[in-house]
């Protein structure tokens, strides 16, 4: 259950940033950057996020792509 939470609450999120920034292109991704604001939230923070976008990924509720080591992550729900 909880993992579906998860996953609504990161389809809300792009939904919120597509409008925030008036994108008119089709996007399904928010970025991990986005998500978790670095300066506003402290490390252990990011890294349970991590944790959980992993978990999601590993059940198949998210896509996670990133094109090179230390790249931007790409987050999109399924």
């Amino acid at each position: 259950m909880l993992m579906i939470i998860l996953a609504r609450f990161l389809k809300k999120k792009i939904f919120e940033e597509h409008e925030k920034r008036e994108i008119e292109e089709d996007i399904n991704f928010i970025t991990f950057q986005t998500l978790i604001q670095p300066g506003q939230n402290r490390r252990i923070v990011a890294a349970q996020a991590f944790s959980h976008t992993l978990l999601l990924a590993s059940k198949g509720l998210v896509t996670v792509s990133q094109e090179q080591p230390y790249g931007t992550i790409q987050i999109s729900v399924v």
